[in-house]
């Protein structure tokens, strides 16, 4: 096995940014006006006053602004209200690297093969880290604690252990080890998880030198999840009880309160000297009005970007809760 191969392995999973969709600018819906043909969950929720969006827009790009001083050189914010439909972004099409945001995509696509094929969350695959360094060169955790994870050494674990673990510890040795499973050792793996994500209709990458993410785009994964448009109502209930188990408390969830439930996935990486990258994106289930939020950032200092990330969490979380009052 090739470290290319993997590194394709790998670059399957950004089939699925494509399929994130919506304008980063303000729009807003007509409700109810005989509809035939789109969601009535959107078309028939309450209108929100335009100038509410409006306003949120203002306090972003205010909050962006203010906020590439110092350690932090660049923001990246993507909002949408998953009653109506309606998005707000800043700098949503600014390229960022995606590092462990990769891991969501991958487990969505095979999870999607345990929909025909439900034998393979029970399969027992080697957790060994000493093989899976060996093979794949896996990143070490720059800026995450991955406390709570009870996988073992040198044990196997069924790939639905596995999954969880991928999301809810970001673990990354989790993760290859499903990699090296599902394009190797699982007969017609590798064409079936492609087979998954061209049905969303999105193309592979060049290169994983080209693999690049959006917030506008990383969204729509959990637009998809929540609607359930990808995989079938239980899983996807199932993939995003993993995602709101999340260890990683720093990003989104620091800024709602501890009852709100957040679905989240975050990614770090250094890209080069003193340019490090943070991302968390999810739903955060506000209990009037739930809504998916993306926050991409790069700068030199780790609690600058936790921070920026935190407080644009805050920030929209107030404008939503005065909003539902």
């Amino acid at each position: 096995m090739t470290k290319a191969r993997v590194a394709w392995g790998v670059s399957i999973a950004l089939l699925l940014f494509a399929a994130g969709v919506g304008l980063y600018t303000v729009f807003v819906h007509d409700h109810c006006s005989g509809y035939s043909f789109i969601s009535p969950d959107f078309a028939c929720s309450p209108a929100v006053p335009h100038a509410w969006y409006v306003g949120l827009k203002a306090s972003l790009d205010a909050y962006v602004a203010q906020a590439t001083d110092g350690g932090v050189s660049e923001v990246a914010v993507y909002y949408r209200d998953l009653r109506e439909g309606t998005s707000v972004g800043v700098n949503a099409t600014n390229d960022f690297s995606p590092a462990s945001l990769l891991k969501l995509p991958v487990v969505l696509a095979i999870v999607s093969i345990a929909e025909r094929d439900a034998a393979i969350l029970t399969r027992e695959l080697p957790y060994d880290k000493g093989s899976l360094d060996a093979e794949f060169d896996i990143p070490a955790a720059i800026n995450f604690d991955n406390a709570g994870n009870t996988l073992e050494d040198g044990k196997k674990y069924p790939v639905e252990d596995l999954l969880r673990a991928t999301l809810v510890y970001s673990d990354n040795y989790a993760y290859f080890a499903l990699l090296k499973f599902i394009n190797y050792d699982y007969p017609g793996g590798t064409q079936e998880v492609g087979r998954a994500l061209q049905e969303l209709g999105v193309i592979d990458p060049l290169s994983p030198a080209d693999e690049t993410v959006t917030v506008r785009n990383y969204s729509g994964i959990f637009r998809i999840l929540y609607q359930a448009a990808f995989l079938n109502a239980d899983n996807s209930e199932r993939v995003l009880r993993w995602l709101v188990e999340a260890t990683f408390k720093e990003g989104l969830i620091a800024g709602v309160p501890a009852s709100v439930p957040v679905a989240t996935k975050f990614g770090e990486r250094t890209v080069g000297e003193g340019v490090d990258q943070l991302h968390d994106c999810g739903i955060v289930y506000h209990p009037q009005n739930p809504y998916t939020l993306c926050v991409m950032t790069k700068g030199s200092d780790w609690a600058g970007l936790k921070r920026a990330i935190s407080e644009i969490s805050a920030l929209v979380y107030k404008e939503v809760d005065s909003r539902a009052q």
